[in-house]
């Protein structure tokens, strides 16, 4: 089964997707951030959480987007709730919210122990409503879209 986005534009964000990608020209498709996108995290972790910091970065030094350009995600909406919900299982989310995850699944996450749990959360459903936000302004504006 194909899960389908719900649409995360609003009307204003809709007209700054459109306006943004127009004057890009040919600088670089339209790009989404956010600065919780990195938090504090264990140095041997595999996961290598400073990536989306270095990259933005890179990307402003190179002139692909500037920081004003960046798209911020949104997470407290009621249409990225209905996409979390599609995608996985009500009791999975309740736990994951409230740090009450088993020790199976933080393990299937990559952590032997228990990681500071708010920055964490915050910063996955970030990265989720960016991806979302990513697909959306692709589908409806430009065809591609990237979220750092």
């Amino acid at each position: 089964m194909m899960i389908k986005p719900a649409s995360l534009l609003t009307n204003s964000l809709r007209l700054l997707a459109e306006n943004s990608w127009k004057a890009l020209g040919t600088r670089g498709p339209p790009m989404i951030t956010h600065p919780r996108y990195s938090v504090t995290w264990p140095e041997r972790h595999r996961f290598a959480m400073w990536k989306f910091e270095d990259l933005k970065k890179q990307v402003v030094e190179e002139d692909l987007c500037s920081d004003a350009e960046f798209f911020v995600p949104q997470i407290n909406t009621k249409e990225f709730d209905q996409a979390v919900h599609r995608a996985h299982d009500a009791n999975y989310i309740d736990a994951f919210y409230s740090n009450n995850l088993d020790r199976a699944n933080w393990r299937r996450l990559g952590f032997t122990q228990r990681p500071f749990h708010i920055p964490l959360v915050r910063r996955t459903q970030l990265e989720v409503a960016g991806t979302l936000l990513a697909a959306d302004i692709a589908r409806h504006f430009t065809g591609i879209e990237v979220n750092l």
